[in-house]
């Protein structure tokens, strides 16, 4: 008989403290037993948590390895895109650039057998070719250099927030800023892609397209003293900021991405450029997508120059009507740097006072060079429409002036 059936027997028996001392035992008996039991539960708990502790300790410092393993592959791509990015060439920029190359090539092929057919006609169609290049080589130097202080000194934000607080008034503005911003016709397509790198919108980059060549300050000084006249000079200007603002105003709603082609400037940098020799290789090759088209354009205006003389378009320069289309005509084949081609202009007698206005107006604002150097930024849409656009103002402006005359 067990001690806890004994004393329930002497409870029975009648001695009841007896039997509340086993009640007793049997409780802190079986209190025992549950404690035990909840030690042992406890115990296999912690000894499950540690163990789940250490299994994820294990599998985040394997997390952390791989991460750790994998992470100098992913900086080498991304220094590897950043790289590519760096020195990516745009395929429509390299196609433009292809294209000019073979017309320069075809341009000297032409002259060479021109040259062996007619040495005297080959002598002369070069020294037009050279007259033209070397006086218009200055100024694309001139021009390289000044995009690349612009690099510098313009922020990339200032140019879009200055225009967009303005609106239509940023137009005058930058007919204001253009003479700070000396550069004939051609050297101002290398400055329009650093203000387009820079934010400036289409409506008033094509206003400084326009305006640019036309109020370079020794254009209006070589102006005055070729025709004596300042009165010309200020006709030349007046009426040159009309028409600029007019086609930007025409053009306000044009975007950049409808108008430029692809890789070319669009308001912000895609690939930081940082440190001089960064700067200036990004603006020589600039300056030689340019240089291509513009040995092509005076060489296709040089052959038109010796296949159809001025002489016999003076004939009809005198008429009010046809005159500013034949003095337009003849400014956009003689494709003449805008410093020196008012002396051109004042030579020739037999055209109207009207039709050497449209001579000195549309020919910096539109030549072959300067048609053919556009393509390099903007898509051939786009410069049919504004370069028809500004022919159509000039002759209307000027055909009214000669009427009024």
């Amino acid at each position: 008989m067990t001690p806890s059936d004994e004393m329930a027997e002497a409870g029975a028996n009648g001695d009841p403290r007896d039997a509340a001392q086993g009640a007793g035992q049997d409780h802190r008996d079986h209190g025992h037993d549950h404690q035990h039991h909840d030690h042992e539960h406890r115990h296999d708990h912690v000894h499950g948590h540690d163990h789940e502790h250490d299994h994820d300790h294990d599998h985040d410092h394997d997390h952390d390895h791989e991460h750790s393993h994998d992470h100098p592959h992913d900086h080498d791509h991304l220094d590897h895109d950043e790289e590519h990015e760096h020195h990516h060439d745009d395929p429509a920029q390299r196609r433009v650039r292809q294209f000019a190359a073979r017309l320069v090539m075809v341009m000297a092929l032409a002259w060479a057998i021109f040259w062996l057919i007619d040495p005297a006609g080959g002598l002369y169609a070069a020294k037009i070719f050279l007259g033209i290049t070397v006086e218009a080589a200055p100024w694309i130097i001139a021009a390289a250099v000044l995009t690349l202080l612009m690099e510098y000194v313009l922020r990339d934000d200032w140019l879009p927030r200055a225009c967009g607080r303005l609106g239509w008034f940023g137009l005058p503005l930058v007919v204001i800023a253009a003479p700070l911003i000396p550069t004939c016709e051609c050297g101002v397509v290398v400055v329009l892609r650093g203000l387009l790198r820079k934010g400036l919108p289409m409506p008033h980059a094509i206003t400084f397209l326009l305006i640019a060549p036309i109020l370079h300050p020794l254009v209006f000084l070589s102006t005055w003293v070729a025709f004596a006249d300042l009165q010309m000079a200020l006709w030349r200007s007046g009426l040159a900021i009309v028409v600029s603002i007019a086609v930007g105003s025409i053009f306000w709603r044009l975007q950049a991405k409808d108008a430029l082609l692809p890789g070319e400037g669009c308001g912000h940098q895609h690939a930081p450029v940082t440190g001089l020799g960064a700067r200036a290789e990004r603006v020589l090759g600039d300056s030689f997508d340019t240089l291509l088209f513009f040995l092509f354009g005076v060489g296709l205006a040089t052959a038109l120059r010796v296949a159809v003389p001025v002489s016999t378009l003076e004939d009809l320069g005198g008429d009010v009507v046809w005159g500013p289309m034949l003095a337009m005509t003849l400014a956009f084949v003689s494709s003449l740097c805008s410093e020196a081609d008012a002396f051109l202009a004042a030579g020739l007698h037999g055209f109207a006072w009207a039709a050497l206005l449209a001579f000195l107006i549309f020919g910096p604002m539109c030549d072959i060079k300067l048609l053919l150097m556009l393509r390099t930024v903007f898509t051939v849409r786009v410069i049919a429409l504004v370069m028809s656009t500004t022919a159509v103002l000039v002759y209307l402006s000027t055909l009214l002036l000669g009427m009024l005359a």
